[in-house]
């Protein structure tokens, strides 16, 4: 897949990787963000998460829907591009409500990424390599989960939890570049 001369399956599974990065930290840390930058208790702040959690659920046949109209590739870099600048605002406001009425807005953004990642990535190959294709998908998709806690929480140590939605919106801004230049350089190739 690399030395492929269509890269579009290898972005695709670099922008999915950089995607779940940033949620999963946010996931991971928000509750200690919130409670050293905000002063929040955890059983608050982690009721907040469940409000993105219950958002993505509820968009999920939705962002299936936009993607019909619009495509698999535009409708998650809608959902990467969005749910990064919401994090940037996560950021630079300090108002425990205001992330609570926004963080349903995030889940609806991912949800429009999340659900479009693995049709889009099967889409690029034919019926007999689907479960490659698959394998590749849960090994990026995991891969992320896995090395984000450890790897975040180590830059966490080093810039300060402050900074939490920062560094989440990067791999969500680089995750969104991954697709723009799918587009850019390899559209004629794609289904």
């Amino acid at each position: 897949m690399v030395k492929d001369q269509n890269k579009a399956p290898f972005y695709t599974l670099l922008s999915i990787f950089m995607t779940i990065a940033g949620f999963a930290a946010v996931e991971t840390f928000f509750t200690r963000y919130c409670k050293i930058a905000l002063g929040i208790d955890e059983s608050v702040s982690s009721f907040a998460m469940g409000f993105y959690a219950l958002a993505f659920l509820v968009f999920a046949l939705p962002a299936g829907f936009i993607a019909t109209k619009i495509g698999k590739r535009k409708t998650m870099m809608i959902g990467a591009f969005g749910q990064g600048i919401l994090f940037l605002i996560f950021m630079i406001v300090r108002d425990f409500r205001t992330i609570q009425i926004l963080m349903p807005f995030a889940g609806m953004f991912n949800a429009l990424f999340t659900i479009n990642s693995y049709p889009l990535v099967v889409s690029y190959t034919s019926a007999e390599k689907i479960g490659t294709y698959t394998g590749l998908y849960y090994f990026f998709s995991s891969l992320a989960a896995i090395v984000t806690p450890s790897s975040f929480g180590a830059i966490m140590d080093f810039i300060g939890f402050n900074k939490l939605f920062l560094a989440a919106s990067i791999c969500l801004f680089i995750s969104f570049a991954f697709l723009w230049i799918i587009g850019e350089k390899y559209e004629n190739t794609m289904s």
